[in-house]
Formats: C-alpha cells, sequence, structure tokens
C-alpha cells in the first residue's frame, strides 16, 4: 500500500488533527459537566483548573493546526481555476508547488 503526499496530509488533517479535537472537546465538556453538576464542591480544585486549561489549550491547538492544514495544503488541491485566467492566483500556485515536489521526489 502506498501513501501520497496528499493522502498524508488529508488524513493527518482529519483523522489526526480534526479527530483529536473532538477527544480534547469531549473531555473538555465532560470536566466542565464535573464541576457544575449538583453536588460539585463549590471550590474548584487546582487539579481540575490544570485539566482544564490542558483540554482548552489542546483544543485551541488543534483546531488552528486543522484550520492551516486544511486552508493552505488541502484547499487548493481542489480549488479550480478562475474564469477568464489561465493559472491559480500566486499564493494558492506556491502551496500546491511545495506539495507537488514532495510527490515527484517520493515517486
Amino acid at each position: 500500500m502506498e501513501i501520497s503526499t496528499h493522502d498524508f496530509w488529508t488524513v493527518l488533517h482529519g483523522m489526526g488533527f480534526g479527530a483529536l479535537f473532538m477527544l480534547a472537546f469531549s473531555g473538555a465538556f465532560a470536566e466542565l459537566y464535573r464541576m457544575s453538576a449538583p453536588g460539585a464542591p463549590s471550590r474548584v480544585s487546582t487539579r481540575e483548573q490544570t485539566l482544564l486549561g490542558i483540554y482548552l489549550a489542546a483544543m485551541v491547538i488543534l483546531a488552528w493546526l486543522t484550520v492551516f492544514t486544511g486552508t493552505y495544503l488541502i484547499y487548493p488541491w481542489y480549488r479550480a481555476v478562475p474564469p477568464g485566467r489561465r493559472h491559480r492566483p500566486r499564493r494558492v500556485s506556491a502551496a500546491a508547488a511545495v506539495v507537488e515536489r514532495e510527490n515527484v521526489r517520493m515517486a
């Protein structure tokens, strides 16, 4: 089985960053629920605050990684050339060229 660079970034974007984001989101949601559930102690412990901070920081990092890989690595491959133009815009072509060089190098 062979995985191209395009396939690798697509899998990393969706199943890597996206799935880990959802996991961090569910952890943060469960921690917030546990802190605010009926019968929960009114004072939040340092451990709970630290855990919630880690979940939230992980969510921010993973969300931005998902956005950047989707915008600058995945999307340019699917973007159509605008009508009346012979080529894509320069910055989109530059991102696609980097990926294309990697695909040629792996072949």
